[in-house]
């Protein structure tokens, strides 16, 4: 496992957020549906991420 696990995996996770919002503004949709999609996707992301940076317990050796 690389030591860098938890760092790629965030900015992993912070790509596919930005690119997930990238379909709400080429879709043709009101304003409030772009809003209400932006929050959604928000919502996703703050309850992901920090089960990404969470760090599990060494195993026993």
């Amino acid at each position: 496992m690389t030591r860098h696990a938890r760092t790629i995996w965030s900015a992993l996770a912070a790509t596919v957020l930005a690119a997930s919002f990238i379909p709400v503004f080429v879709e043709r949709a009101t304003v409030d549906t772009r809003i209400m999609l932006c929050l959604i996707h928000l919502a996703v992301a703050v309850a992901l991420l920090p089960m990404l940076r969470h760090r599990t317990p060494a195993r026993a050796r």
